[in-house]
C-alpha cells in the first residue's frame, strides 16, 4: 500500500499531520468483507441519553482524547507500504544506517522505500486499526475492572465505592463520569500510564464531544449544541448557501 500524509488546522492555529495509508488495495483482496473490519461506536442516542443520566445524576465528568491511539495497537497479519518521493527521502533521514540500503528509485528517479509495518499505525488507512484499537482498549478497561455493556459495546461500567462510573468512547475520544472527582483523577492517570503522558483530559461543566457542545452548566439539566460546529461548516462551504428547495428534483427533470 501507499503512504499518504494528510494535513489539517486545528481550532488554535496549529498545524496537524496525520500519516495514512490508501487501503484501496485492501479493498481489492479476495474474500474481503467490510463486516470483517468494523467495529462498534456509540450512537448520537447513547451520547445524549448518557448525557441525560449524568446531568440527573450530577455526576462529574471527564473527556479524554488518547493521542496516536492506533500507535499503540499491534497489527495481526502482514502489511507492507510503500513510501515515495519526499516520504522515503525523510525515513532514510531518520536512520541512514537502518534505511539506506533499502532505498531504491522509481524509472522515473524517484525515491521510493518498502517498509514492512508491525503495528496498526500509520495506519489510519488500515481496515482493522480501528478494530484493533477497540479491542486494546477494551481490554485496558476490563484490566482496570470495567465491564463493557453487552447491548451497548461502545460503553463500559464498573462499581467504585459502591458507586458506577461509566466510560463512554468513539475510537479514542471518551467521556467518563463519577460521583468522586478524586476516581476520575485515578482512572485518567491509569490510561495514561498505559497510553503516555500526552494524554489530554477536559474537566468542567462545557465540553466539546464529537462536534458537539455538551453544557452541565445548569444544575441537573444538559444543553446540547452543535451552532458552533455548522458555523464553521457554512463558513468554509466553497459555494455560497441560498434558500432552500421547494422541491429536490430541478424544474427541467422531465421535460424532453
Amino acid at each position: 500500500m501507499s503512504s499518504l500524509i494528510l494535513l489539517v488546522e486545528k481550532r488554535d492555529g496549529r498545524i496537524k499531520d496525520r500519516g495514512c495509508a490508501a487501503i484501496s488495495k485492501q479493498r481489492r483482496q479476495p474474500g474481503y468483507k467490510k463486516e470483517d473490519a468494523a467495529l462498534p461506536i456509540v450512537s448520537n442516542e447513547g451520547v445524549t441519553t448518557t448525557c441525560a443520566i449524568k446531568a440527573h445524576k450530577k455526576l462529574n465528568v471527564a473527556c479524554i482524547d488518547i493521542p496516536g491511539a492506533y500507535l499503540h495497537a499491534l497489527t495481526d497479519e502482514e502489511v507492507t507500504m510503500l513510501l515515495k518521493g519526499p516520504l522515503a527521502e525523510l525515513m532514510v533521514m531518520v536512520d541512514p544506517k537502518i534505511y539506506r540500503k533499502h532505498d531504491t528509485h522509481s524509472s522515473k528517479g524517484g525515491a521510493l522505500l518498502y517498509v514492512k509495518m508491525n503495528k496498526a499505525p500509520y495506519a489510519y488507512g488500515l481496515l482493522k486499526s480501528a478494530l484493533l484499537f477497540y479491542k486494546k482498549l477494551v481490554t485496558d478497561l476490563e484490566t482496570y475492572g470495567f465491564k463493557v455493556n453487552p447491548y451497548d459495546p461502545w460503553m463500559a461500567n464498573t462499581i467504585i465505592n459502591c458507586k458506577q462510573m461509566t466510560v463512554n468512547w468513539h475510537v479514542y475520544d471518551s467521556r467518563v463520569s463519577h460521583e468522586g472527582v478524586f476516581k476520575i483523577t485515578k482512572f485518567a492517570t491509569y490510561l495514561s500510564g498505559v497510553y503516555g503522558t500526552q494524554l489530554t483530559v477536559h474537566r468542567g461543566k462545557v465540553h466539546k464531544y464529537l462536534g458537539m457542545d455538551l453544557n452541565h452548566s445548569k444544575e441537573g439539566k444538559v444543553k446540547v449544541a452543535m451552532i458552533k460546529y455548522l458555523d464553521k461548516a457554512t463558513k468554509e462551504f466553497p459555494e455560497e448557501i441560498g434558500p432552500p428547495a421547494i422541491l429536490p428534483p430541478a424544474k427541467y427533470l422531465f421535460l424532453v
